[in-house]
């Protein structure tokens, strides 16, 4: 029982909630807590972070030339236009810059 308590504390203080595949790409909105993480089995994280909440949203992504398309629907309205499903990466400023023109551009960490 002891180890069960152990084990259940370390795995819910991970930085990185998914220790069973690697992060590939964190992009960051600037000033804030929210991030879009992406890992290697083509699975994403986005951590969306108001003052009085939080809420992590998870699905699978795929890359089309220099696009990443998250495949979950509604992350417009989940996240208040904060985040949307397609990027275009530009590694030369390391930002992800929206399609959708209200949603934020992400840092690349």
């Amino acid at each position: 029982m002891l180890f069960f308590g152990i084990s259940v504390f370390i795995i819910s203080n991970l930085e990185d909630k998914k220790f069973w595949t690697n992060v590939i790409l964190i992009g960051n909105i600037e000033s804030e807590k929210s991030r879009l993480v992406l890992y290697e089995d083509n699975t994403f994280a986005l951590n969306f972070s108001e003052i009085d909440y939080s809420c992590t949203y998870q699905g699978n992504y795929k890359v089309d030339k220099d696009t990443i398309i998250l495949e979950r629907l509604g992350i417009e309205n989940l996240t208040y236009n904060k985040f949307t499903s397609k990027y275009i990466i530009n590694l030369k400023e390391r930002i992800l810059e929206p399609l959708e023109k209200n949603s934020q551009i992400l840092r690349i960490e």
